[in-house]
């Protein structure tokens, strides 16, 4: 393999493809996890996106809890 400073997995790679790569290289993930390999990730904080999007509705009168109101 060429001399790389580090991977960046852009898509969604099998596991056992992954560990074999990040033995040899510093890598991250955009989005998807890696339980138990080195690889960091830069994803979406989903809970704190939840929390804007509760705060948003409720600004507008939404009453209550809207997310568990849709079901």
């Amino acid at each position: 393999m060429p001399d790389l400073a580090g991977l960046i997995f852009i898509h969604r790679w099998p596991d056992a493809v992954v560990a074999q790569l990040v033995k040899n290289h510093p890598a991250i993930s955009l989005i998807h996890r890696y339980p138990g390999l080195p690889v960091d990730t830069v994803g979406l904080d989903d809970e704190a996106n939840l929390h804007l999007l509760v705060a948003h509705l409720r600004e507008r009168g939404q009453p209550g809890n809207p997310v568990l109101q849709s079901a």
